[in-house]
Parts: C-alpha cells; structure tokens; sequence
C-alpha cells in the first residue's frame, strides 16, 4: 500500500491527520463502532481528503471556514462498505446509511453554529438543504440496493448489455460503452461466457450470475459514478449552497474509472476470472490511461485544480500503477 510521507510537507498527510483525530476525538460513540480506524487504508483516507479538499476550495471562494470532518468521515466508511459489496457482494449495512444522514445533518448543524445569520451562502444552504436530499437519496438507495446478478442470453448478450446501458439514469448515461475497449469481453460465444465465470443457470436459456469481468457498466455507472458525484455536490453544496452541477457528472465518471481499476485490481477474484488475463489487464490498463487523462484534462479545464488533487491522483497513479507492473508483472503497451 502507497504510504503518506510523514517528514515531508504533504497536504494529504495534514487532512488525514485531521481526519484522525477528529475520529479519536468523538465522544459520539456511534461514530468510533461504525469502524475500526485500523482497518482504514491510505486509499480510503484519500475519499475523505478529496472531499474536503473540494469543500474547501468552495468555501475559500465563499469567504467561509468550517470543516466537514462529519462528512468526509461518513464518505470514507460508505466508499469501504461500497468496495465489499462490489468484490463480495455484501450488504451496505444500514448503520453505516444512517450515520452517513446523522453525520450530513451534524455538519450542516455545526455549520450553522459557526456562521453569521446574515451570511448569504448560510441562509441558501438552509434553503436548500431539502433540495440537495432530495437530489442525493435516489443515488445513494440505487447503490444501496443494487444487486450484482446479471440475466443475459447467450444469443444477444452485447444487446442485453447495451439495453442495460440506455435504461441508466442522467447522472449515469455512458453510450461510450458500446463502442469501448470492454466490448470485446461480452461477446456472445460461448468460449468469452465461460471466461466471464458466471454461475450458469440454463432455466428459459439465460446465463445468471453474479458479474466479474462483465460489471463495467455496474460497477463504474450504477455505482461508483453515482458515489462519487454524491461526494463533489455535497462538496460544492457546503460552500455554496448549489445543487445540480453538469460538470460534476463527467467528473464523477472519470473520478469513478480511476478507482474502478483499483478496485478490480485489489478484487483477488479477477484473476481466476479469465483464461487470458493479459487481454483483461491490457483492456483495465488503457482504459484507466484514457479516463486519468480524461480526469486530469477536466480538472484544468474547470479550473479546479490544486497542490492537494495533484498529491491524490499521484498517489492513486502510483498505486495502480504498482498493481499493473509490479505484482502482477505483466508488460502493457505504454504510450504517455
């Protein structure tokens, strides 16, 4: 696991120091039980750090200074529990939902007692903080009760994909995929089904399973864009009082990419997944090459960009890029 370099002058290293003792420092038991801090690794620590530093920047331009520990807090257990029930299937367990409520409304309470009445940024945020529920819930329940078991006929599986595809929500809307270097991994004969490892059931002639290599499309839009869209509009919100950004949405789908390929990458399952494990690598490599270019490119164009994003996207480059050279050493056409 990349480690945070304690002598030196990293930002990350502060927020995550922030982080703990904030945790340490909660006389409110149920945030200390709903995890361990122990089983919280450098990357989990980055979900937290990323939102803060959005906040932060939103309320920097706003002129306002509170923190959002409660927040980035609840983020970083629902980003653990969303891992588990990627790689394993387990249940997000309803605690950490309801902690992740409590501690939003903790944050907006402390807000409030750090702000002036007559701040303008305070009374929108009041206004609508219904509004920005409103907006959050349905994303949050869809990833709360997304089941990862696919139904797909063996004679039209790369439609069954794609209708799968055009029935996702705004937020989610990826056409790229019919067209995209994963593709290839659902073909419809029957050798690229058996390398997808489904458990086979033949009842009315559909393969039903739970996804493995074939979850691009569950894992990156039903999932992981919805999650990370919901940490920068909390973010945004919290400086601004701004619900619905558009430009947020793409962000969200090159952010959601990026800790895609980590997270297949870390799920031990991938590699009894296949029978050509360096077409899968190749095809995780130059997909997550394009959508960290894709990221970074947005981050300049939005003109969000800071010393702490750099730290974050280095530190997960670095680590992707450990898992593809390094353990499972393979060599991959790099073009940079």
């Amino acid at each position: 696991m990349e480690k945070i370099d304690k002598k030196s002058n990293s930002k990350i290293l502060l927020y995550k120091e922030g982080i703990i003792k904030f945790i340490n420092t909660q006389t409110n038991s149920q945030i200390k039980k709903t995890i361990n801090i122990e089983k919280i690794n450098q990357i989990d620590y980055l979900i937290g750090i990323l939102f803060l530093t959005e906040m932060n920047r939103y309320c920097k331009l706003s002129n306002i200074s509170v923190h959002g520990y409660y927040i980035a807090y609840s983020l970083i257990i629902l980003f653990i529990e969303i891992k588990q029930k990627l790689i394993t299937n387990k249940n997000i367990k309803s605690d950490s939902i309801i902690n992740f409520y409590n501690n939003l409304a903790s944050n907006i309470e402390y807000y409030n007692s750090r702000l002036d009445n007559m701040h303008p940024i305070k009374k929108k945020i009041n206004e609508n903080f219904s509004t920005l529920i409103l907006e959050i819930s349905p994303l949050l329940n869809d990833i709360i009760l997304y089941t990862k078991q696919h139904v797909i006929t063996p004679t039209n599986s790369t439609n069954q994909i794609n209708q799968t595809n055009q029935t996702n929500t705004n937020i989610s809307e990826n056409q790229e995929f019919k067209t995209s270097k994963f593709a290839s991994l659902f073909n419809s004969d029957a050798t690229d089904i058996s390398d997808l490892n489904l458990n086979i059931d033949t009842t009315n002639n559909n393969i039903i399973g739970c996804c493995n290599i074939n979850c691009y499309i569950c894992w990156v839009d039903k999932i992981l864009t919805k999650f990370f869209y919901i940490l920068l509009i909390i973010a945004k919100f919290m400086g601004t009082g701004v619900t619905r950004d558009p430009n947020l949405y793409k962000l969200s789908e090159y952010y959601s990419n990026v800790l895609y390929t980590m997270i297949k990458l870390d799920d031990i399952a991938l590699k009894n997944s296949s029978n050509n494990m360096d077409k899968v690598y190749q095809l995780l490599f130059d997909n997550y090459q394009d959508y960290k270019s894709k990221l970074i490119y947005s981050i300049l164009e939005l003109k969000i960009n800071s010393d702490t994003v750099d730290e974050i996207i280095n530190m997960l480059d670095n680590y992707i890029m450990g898992k593809f050279l390094i353990k499972n050493n393979i060599k991959y056409n790099v073009n940079l």
